[in-house]
């Protein structure tokens, strides 16, 4: 199930083929899949933005009591300054939330989306359920546990197998190239993804917060 929600989840990074074939490029395909207002100019002409807690009060009410997830501010400081407030995934399973947009110098609301379309529907739902934001602590326990015993399936079978075709070699002692090989990268798959991943959270803790391009 989390190889099909994966899937969906990177659907256009995986299978470009068909925004290729359909669209000049992928922006214009988010922009259609997620509608949104227009990208305005800065006017040049300064204004300080509103308070953010009055607006995510009136988003909490308008949503029937959910949280806000994220705030966007485009053109801050300026008189064309806007402010979207997205629904918190974590009241949902989908993960696509509602979003409202707020003039920012004054609060004003410009705009109001809902998820439209039985296919965005569907997709984040795939993506919520894959992500998980929705789950209490026992259901992430819950979550993390199936991932370790899903590994745990994947590793013993791998080694079951060389093992099994070893006994069914002419010349177990000797096998050929193609036996050795596989023996090999199942070692590298169980031992150098773990290790890989140890090393790279070990170098994200040791390396200096002010060290030049640390995010790369």
């Amino acid at each position: 199930m989390i190889t099909y929600t994966g899937l969906v989840t990177l659907a256009t990074q995986y299978m470009p083929w068909g925004v290729m074939a359909n669209y000049a490029s992928t922006e214009r395909f988010f922009e259609e899949l997620f509608p949104g207002r227009a990208g305005v100019p800065r006017s040049g002409v300064a204004a300080p933005l509103v308070y953010v807690s009055p607006l995510m009060a009136i988003a909490s009410r308008t949503w029937g009591g959910a949280g806000v997830g994220s705030i966007q501010v485009t053109n801050p400081g300026d008189s064309t300054a806007t402010i979207t407030l997205r629904r918190s995934a974590t009241t949902a399973i989908g993960a696509r939330g509602e979003s409202i947009v707020f003039a920012g110098p004054s609060g004003k609301l410009l705009d109001r989306h809902a998820q439209e379309g039985g296919a965005l529907a569907t997709q984040s739902v795939m993506v919520g359920l894959h992500a998980g934001r929705f789950a209490n602590w026992g259901l992430r326990w819950l979550y993390f546990l199936s991932g370790i015993g899903g590994t745990i399936m994947v590793g013993s079978g791998l080694v079951l197998w060389t093992v099994k075709r070893r006994a069914k070699l002419p010349d177990p002692m000797q096998p050929h190239f193609g036996f050795r090989l596989v023996e090999r990268l199942n070692i590298a798959a169980i031992v150098g993804l773990p290790a890989g991943l140890a090393t790279y959270f070990l170098a994200n803790r040791l390396l200096p917060i002010a060290m030049s391009d640390r995010a790369e």
